[in-house]
């Protein structure tokens, strides 16, 4: 058996995260039998519900409050010493072993207080002790990254030979190439989303339901992380969308649908979820539990006639399962997998749509479907791309370990 170890964050308390690691190791251990595949957080958690999340809003409203250069500096400062002293010992223990190693999925080639980077630059390092090989996949690659992180980023990829790179979306295969491969790394090739293999994974029926109502899941996303993360200047406040969700919810009811929220996991997503519940004052109006772990975010979602969310993995989970639903944009991420998709028309801007226009969306959505073709052909793609990075993978570690073999043998003739 190879063993192969993803460097990604499963184990976020963000359950989008975890969808793309099981998707991804599933596949991986399908179209390669002879792999061993497991993944290893860049946060150094290694199960769900560790890390920090339960304090993770006090410690972020702390820093928002810094000036800018204090909280980037503390920011800094600390994660170096969380790397230091713990991470890269965890990091150490699991590549023990490992033959290749794939950097992916998610939104990890991003610059926020140099996070990415440092982690990265660190974690690869590691593999590199252990003579693994390198691919790329299923990665996103922010547009913007400062001159630091593009740096550590080059050099956590030198002295590898890149086996394969595949970016996500269109729009990361812009930034990758832009970013790097003008630095002379591999151009990237590319793929989708492995989250959109999820119906594979994650096989639960939802329990059928006593109305026949059409059932609607409204995701929240806490606005503080849509400010600290989205490319808009509008300030996408609490109240703005406290409002905007008690208005739609509203809405939707005065139309016949029901309402549901729920939330990708995070604490402060579900904190704010009972701000909205509070506000919107309405026993019609429910929410689901948290979900702990992916599949129980799969099972969330599965659940709806239709979804309306900020979250890229509730609009992939979504798709997967081949139920109708409206992105709301805030980052190039959105647009890109819309796109990819053919669902262009069904996404609307978090700050300036209006929500009577979203609930138009949403019952347009409701009665067009998602097409079976288009679909399938989605689904398909998704796997031929995981396949060709596995083989390309697969095929250089076995190169070099026959090549291993054979100076061995040649030395004991010798």
């Amino acid at each position: 058996m190879k063993r192969i170890a993803l460097l990604n964050v499963k184990f976020s308390p963000n359950l989008g995260d975890g969808v793309i690691a099981e998707c991804l190791e599933s596949e991986l251990a399908r179209v390669q039998p002879d792999w061993q595949v497991h993944s290893i957080d860049l946060a150094g958690r290694e199960s769900f519900g560790s890390g920090l999340d339960a304090g993770r809003g006090r410690v972020l409203k702390f820093l928002d409050a810094l000036p800018p250069l204090l909280r980037s500096l503390g920011t800094v400062t600390a994660l170096i010493a969380l790397i230091q002293l713990r991470y890269r010992k965890i990091w150490r223990r699991q590549l023990s072993g490992v033959s290749g190693v794939i950097v992916g999925g998610g939104q990890l080639l991003a610059d926020t207080d140099l996070n990415f980077p440092l982690k990265l630059y660190t974690a690869l390092g590691e593999a590199r002790r252990v003579n693994a090989l390198l691919a790329v996949f299923g990665v996103g690659v922010s547009e913007h990254l400062s001159k630091p992180a593009r740096r550590l980023f080059l050099k956590a990829f030198s002295g590898f030979s890149l086996e394969h790179v595949a970016v996500r979306d269109s729009v990361s295969r812009y930034n990758w190439n832009r970013h790097f491969g003008r630095s002379g790394l591999a151009k990237a090739n590319l793929c989708s989303d492995p989250g959109l293999l999820a119906a594979d994974v994650y096989t639960a029926k939802p329990s059928p339901r006593s109305t026949g109502i059409p059932e609607i899941g409204i995701g929240i996303m806490n606005p503080r992380t849509l400010d600290r993360h989205s490319r808009d200047d509008d300030d996408f406040s609490f109240n703005t969308a406290r409002d905007f969700w008690c208005a739609l919810a509203k809405e939707l009811l005065s139309r016949g649908l029901g309402v549901t929220l729920f939330t990708n996991g995070p604490q402060d997503g579900e904190a704010f979820l009972e701000i909205v519940l509070d506000a919107v004052d309405d026993p019609r109006v429910k929410r689901m539990p948290r979900p702990l772990v992916p599949s129980d975010l799969a099972e969330t979602v599965r659940s709806f006639d239709a979804i309306v969310a900020h979250r890229l993995h509730a609009n992939i989970l979504a798709y997967a399962f081949r139920i109708p639903h409206v992105g709301m944009a805030w980052d190039p991420k959105m647009e890109a997998f819309f796109d990819s998709v053919g669902r262009r028309q069904y996404l609307a801007n978090h700050t300036q749509s209006e929500p009577g226009q979203v609930a138009d969306l949403i019952e347009a959505s409701l009665r067009e479907g998602i097409d079976s073709d288009a679909h399938a052909e989605v689904i398909m793609k998704t796997r031929q791309a995981i396949e060709a990075c596995a083989r390309e993978l697969d095929s250089a570690i076995s190169a070099r370990d026959n090549h291993s073999r054979s100076q061995f043998q040649n030395s004991v003739r010798a």
